[in-house]
C-alpha cells in the first residue's frame, strides 16, 4: 500500500450522509468485482465506534472513503469513471503517497447472526429439517445484535438489502493479503494516518 486517495461525501438536505456513503460504496464494490481487484483496501478517516456509547449514532463510519492500493492500481480503478453518476456528491482528491510512519488498521466485515427464523428457515431449506428440529437447535433469543457502524447495501444478485457492519481498528501489525471486492479483508492492513 503505497499510495491513498479520499473520497469526501458532501450531502445535500435530501441525501443523509450514510445514504450517499452506501451509495459510493455499492459503486465501488461494483467496480473492483468487474475489474477483479484484489489489491484495492480502504477505511473510513471519520470512523467513530466505542461500544460504551449509550447512544448509538455516536458509532459511524463518518463522511469520506479512503481507498488503498498502488498508484497504478488506483488509477486503473479511476479510469472505469465508478463514480462518474455521483461527481456532484463527492470532491475526489488526486492519489497521493502515504505518509512515513503510517500505523496500520484492520478494517473488516463483523456479520451478525440476528434473525433465529431467518436462520431457521434457512437451515430447514438447505438441510431438510424440520421446524421443530430448527427451533430446538436455534431457538428465539439466540438473535446477537450489534451497535458498529454499517454499510446499507443492495444485493445485485438477490435484489436483498443487507447490513454492511464494518469494525476498523489500530494494530501493531503490517500484514499483507488480498482484499475481497468490498475492500475489505480479515488478515490484510491499509495504512493509518491523520487526514
Amino acid at each position: 500500500m503505497t499510495h491513498y486517495q479520499d473520497i469526501t461525501l458532501a450531502p445535500d438536505a435530501e441525501t443523509c450522509a450514510n445514504h450517499l456513503l452506501s451509495s459510493v460504496h455499492s459503486r465501488l464494490h461494483i467496480a473492483l468485482a468487474e475489474l477483479e481487484s484484489d489489491n484495492i483496501g480502504i477505511s473510513f478517516p471519520g470512523y467513530s465506534y466505542k461500544p460504551e456509547r449509550k447512544r448509538k449514532e455516536l458509532n459511524t463510519l463518518g463522511t469520506a472513503l479512503r481507498l488503498h492500493g498502488t498508484a497504478q492500481a488506483l488509477d486503473h480503478l479511476m479510469a472505469t469513471e465508478w463514480l462518474a453518476h455521483l461527481r456532484e456528491q463527492v470532491a475526489m482528491a488526486l492519489p497521493r503517497p502515504v505518509p512515513p510512519g503510517a500505523g496500520n488498521l484492520k478494517v473488516r466485515r463483523i456479520q451478525i447472526r440476528s434473525s433465529p427464523a431467518r436462520i431457521r428457515r434457512r437451515q430447514m431449506k438447505r438441510h431438510g429439517l424440520t421446524e421443530a428440529e430448527a427451533l430446538a437447535i436455534y431457538p428465539d433469543g439466540d438473535g446477537k445484535t450489534t451497535d458498529l457502524p454499517f454499510l446499507r447495501l443492495r444485493s445485485h444478485s438477490t435484489a436483498n438489502t443487507f447490513l454492511l457492519f464494518i469494525n476498523q481498528s489500530p494494530t501493531v501489525e503490517n500484514s499483507l493479503g488480498k482484499f475481497n471486492a468490498y475492500g475489505l479483508s480479515d488478515n490484510a492492513t491499509v495504512p493509518s494516518f491523520g487526514s
